[in-house]
């Protein structure tokens, strides 16, 4: 009876692993009915450039890159690296957020709905990660941001290479709070 029982949670545990690997994969979240939302605030954020995003504070794009590979510190003491294969590439928007609210924020339960839109049609849902400072890199674990100081994230996304490689127009939009960023990848 107990080998059954330590069977069946390593298979449980087995299954959660696997899940957890794959939630950086490609996931396609709309196609060609899809299409069609506009963004309502800030339809093309620029690299070092300062938006003030009223509630919040001043966001500032530092960088886009397409990765194969990114170091990541997943909060429980380990690092890691997320890999994405080889047939695709990871999108990644690195921006600082410096918080002007007169209190502390975490401000990763904000950022939600990213996506990002190939060729006006088709749609990949993207994520988002913490800048660590200590270590220089993303971590999973959130960190509230007290008033006047600045935090990092990376939002990305997994994109197939053909698309990574195309000249069509791509977009990555994202919302903080009910406010919608657009950072135009290739117009």
């Amino acid at each position: 009876m107990k080998t059954k029982m330590m069977l069946l949670l390593a298979a449980m545990l087995l299954v959660l692993a696997v899940s957890a690997l794959a939630d950086e994969g490609v996931k396609l979240i709309g196609g060609p009915a899809e299409v069609g939302t506009e963004s309502v605030s800030l339809d093309d954020l620029k690299l070092k450039a300062d938006v003030e995003i009223p509630g919040y504070g001043i966001i500032t794009a530092v960088e886009f890159s397409f990765v194969d590979q990114f170091r990541r510190y997943d909060g429980d003491g380990r690092d890691g690296w997320s890999q994405s294969g080889e047939n695709a590439d990871y999108a990644m928007l690195t921006f600082n957020m410096l918080n002007k609210r007169t209190t502390a924020m975490d401000f990763m339960f904000d950022i939600t709905g990213i996506v990002v839109t190939y060729d006006d049609v088709y749609q990949y849902e993207g994520w988002c990660y913490q800048r660590d400072y200590a270590r220089s890199y993303p971590t999973k674990k959130f960190y509230e941001i007290s008033p006047m100081y600045e935090c990092g994230f990376i939002i990305g996304c997994t994109l197939p290479n053909a698309v990574v490689k195309d000249t069509k127009p791509l977009t990555l939009t994202f919302k903080l709070g009910e406010n919608e960023i657009t950072y135009n990848i290739r117009k």
